[in-house]
């Protein structure tokens, strides 16, 4: 509770997984993620992702998570860059953003998200961009690994405002692996690309994300 983190650096980090520059896992319900900042920090050649959280052990009488991570960079590491997990539908309430973070020279995705659409937490990406993402062949630059409960309400959802992507290879904006294709419209928002054409714009999976080429240059 009340956690203010400014200028701080999370370098090399190896060893015990998940080996993240910073995990945020709350590993019990009463554990409380509320006024949580990080901000202008940086996690660079990390083993695992730089900025990495799994709230899958909140429930829905957990406090409503509160986390902010703005201004925040990360370069090298050798999982994707931001990594943000909540397998179970009946997850807290609450909000947990990106603003303004930048992502460079990663291997694998630039963001990968393992979410239940059903969870009531709002996840959202604002005003972040990813430069020369997905170095490893099969990675997208962005990738999803999505569940719902059948019968769970609609939950928070997933927004991109103001995303910014830069490729200098051809490689997929999205990548989906679901369970089924017909639940996920609970992620939303436009993510503007340029340098290298993507191999295609759309995701049927993800029809409420709009992916805009802008042409060559950063």
């Amino acid at each position: 509770v009340d956690v203010l983190v400014e200028h701080c650096l999370f370098s090399g980090t190896v060893g015990t997984p998940p080996q993240a520059g910073v995990d945020i896992e709350p590993s019990d319900p009463g554990d409380r993620l509320v006024n949580i900042r990080f901000r202008d920090c940086v996690a660079r050649d990390n083993q695992g992702s730089g900025f990495l959280s799994n709230l899958s052990d909140l429930r829905l009488n957990s406090e409503p998570v509160d986390v902010v991570i703005e201004r925040c960079s990360v370069y090298g590491s050798r999982q994707p860059g931001l990594r943000v997990i909540l397998r179970q539908d009946e997850g807290a309430r609450g909000t947990f953003s990106f603003l303004d973070c930048t992502v460079e020279d990663i291997r694998h995705a630039g963001a990968a998200i393992t979410w239940d659409t059903g969870s009531p937490i709002q996840l959202g990406f604002f005003g972040c961009r990813w430069s020369r993402v997905a170095k490893t062949e099969g990675w997208a630059s962005l990738f999803f690994d999505l569940t719902r409960a059948l019968d769970a309400p609609p939950g928070g959802g997933i927004q991109f405002t103001d995303a910014q992507l830069f490729n200098d290879r051809v490689v997929e904006v999205l990548g989906v692996v679901t369970t089924d294709p017909d639940a996920y419209l609970d992620v939303h928002g436009t993510i503007a690309v340029s340098g290298t054409e993507p191999a295609t714009l759309t995701q049927p999976l993800l029809p409420n994300v709009n992916v805009v080429y802008q042409g060559g240059g950063p």
